[in-house]
């Protein structure tokens, strides 16, 4: 496997995806502005993202592809085939009376998770434009099935770009609208629904016609499922924890106006680097860590492994170090505008900057954790991601009395540290993963180079401070320099990097 060139694939498409993002969110942010009609919107999208964690996506992933890997014999690509079909319909099964007891139930749902909403005259517009949103869970179930098989033929292209549908469906919804009443908060989410239904279409179109001609068949594919469900259990019951945890931040920032809007808009902005790197990485080392492991080739998957994590060194120290000290200059240029003032801003800022210290401890954890699904070994992420959340919330507790909504990033930027001191003490006790003098020179290298990165963004911001020049300038000229320092700096001191990149440019992507 060319792990750089099928990061890059994934990452690229991944890119174009959180540009999309970017700009919806831009339209989000000026046509709802960050007060009571955006924490409506956020809390009613959250609701189905929420559970998309522990159903779908990184969990799903976990799981289905080492499933899949294990399978051989005769007719193995049947055999694939027909687990996923199997998997689709039990999916399908579960899901549907998940949301209609959601359904019935959503004012006593949100009454918990959004308590600071419950007095709130607008509390019975939250509850139907949750009603309206939820379903959307629907989607991402079903699409996860279709969206491993690709992944695991190293097909990402699709899969990284699905994002762009549902986004450009918000953001024509925002162009088109005339409507100016709170009743815009109610199409926005109807509009979800239609983005979801034509991501599911796109994977349903690409998937090969192999997985058409397989049938359902529990019975005879059963001790393939009770391998899924083996290793998706812990996972499940970990992403779960990882929930509650996030329920429990907009539990508290539903006490502060605005606070559930500068969370999310700061997140995703956070999301964007911990998607192309970490998310990204971990994605495309899966599905090759599991073909290596499962035939015991073990020094191959070691160097993966090392592979993976200096790329995500690599490019997570500049950009949680461009994060931190350009989170101002980057909310005002992404959302201020329209009804998102310069206060939203600052407090947005602010909010990205605590998140952003433990960003690259974040992605390393992200790239840590496969090794252990290929493995087969599920109970191990979920002993860590156990603690973690019980760890993060107690932070919250505690900080919260002293900084209020502001504990919640601070807190998951501790947290992050703390996971991924227990990935590598973990990794030690396998004998896999370690930090060799390779991998701590690699470190330390990056760790220079944040320190020159830093340097220079102040000089810049006293130079253009100094001429009068506007939040964009400052932006665009450290983003410039930071790049050019950043090019030079592979040149003198990560060949490795750059002749994979060479080496990509010479190939045709998947």
């Amino acid at each position: 496997m060319d792990l750089t060139k099928n990061s890059f694939i994934n990452s690229t498409f991944t890119l174009a995806s959180q540009i999309s993002g970017f700009v919806r969110d831009i339209f989000l942010a000026a046509f709802l502005g960050s007060g009571t009609i955006s924490n409506i919107f956020v809390i009613a999208l959250r609701l189905p993202f929420s559970f998309q964690q522990s159903l779908s996506g990184e969990t799903f992933r976990s799981a289905f592809i080492p499933a899949l890997s294990a399978i051989e014999g005769k007719e193995v690509v049947y055999k694939r085939n027909q687990l996923a079909i199997n998997i689709l319909w039990i999916s399908f099964l579960l899901i549907t009376p998940l949301i209609l007891i959601a359904e019935i139930f959503m004012p006593w749902i949100l009454q918990f998770i959004a308590p600071g909403m419950a007095d709130n005259p607008k509390f019975d517009l939250l509850v139907l434009c949750s009603r309206i949103s939820f379903p959307y869970l629907s989607f991402i179930v079903l699409s996860s099935v279709f969206a491993g098989l690709l992944n695991y033929r190293n097909k990402f292209s699709v899969t990284a770009s699905l994002p762009i549908l549902l986004n450009l469906c918000l953001i024509l919804y925002v162009i088109f609208s005339e409507d100016l009443s709170e009743d815009k908060v109610i199409y926005l989410c109807w509009t979800l629904l239609v983005g979801g239904a034509l991501q599911l279409s796109l994977l349903l179109f690409v998937t090969d016609r192999e997985f058409w001609y397989s049938s359902i068949n529990i019975r005879g594919g059963l001790s393939d499922i009770k391998r899924f469900l083996k290793l998706i259990a812990p996972t499940f019951f970990s992403q779960t924890f990882i929930q509650v945890n996030a329920l429990v931040g907009i539990i508290f920032a539903s006490f502060f106006e605005g606070a559930v809007s500068y969370i999310y808009f700061a997140d995703r902005v956070y999301m964007f680097p911990l998607t192309l790197i970490g998310i990204s990485i971990a994605t495309v080392l899966l599905p090759d860590l599991s073909r290596n492991i499962y035939i015991n080739d073990n020094k191959s998957a070691l160097k993966i492994q090392n592979k993976a994590y200096k790329l995500a060194i690599a490019l997570s120290f500049p950009a949680a170090l461009i994060l931190i000290m350009l989170s101002h200059e980057i909310i005002q240029f992404i959302y201020e505008r329209g009804e998102f003032s310069s206060e939203s801003t600052f407090n947005t800022a602010i909010v990205l900057q605590l998140s952003s210290l433990g960003l690259p401890a974040m992605c390393i954890a992200k790239i840590l954790s496969p090794y252990y699904f290929a493995k087969e070994l599920p109970k191990t992420p979920f002993k860590i991601t156990s603690y973690s959340v019980i760890i993060n919330i107690a932070l919250t507790l505690i900080l919260f009395q002293f900084i209020g909504y502001l504990s919640i990033p601070l807190s998951i930027s501790i947290t992050a540290f703390l996971t991924l001191i227990m990935y590598i003490r973990e990794h030690r006790r396998e004998g896999f993963f370690k930090f060799s003098p390779e991998i701590i020179i690699h470190t330390m290298k990056y760790a220079g180079l944040c320190i020159v990165l830093s340097s220079e963004i102040m000089l810049i911001k006293k130079i253009v401070t100094f001429y009068n020049l506007q939040g964009l300038s400052i932006l665009m000229i450290s983003l410039i320099f930071c790049f050019i320092t950043f090019f030079f700096f592979l040149k003198l001191f990560d060949k490795e990097l750059i002749q994979d990149l060479k080496s990509l440019l010479n190939k045709d992507p998947n």
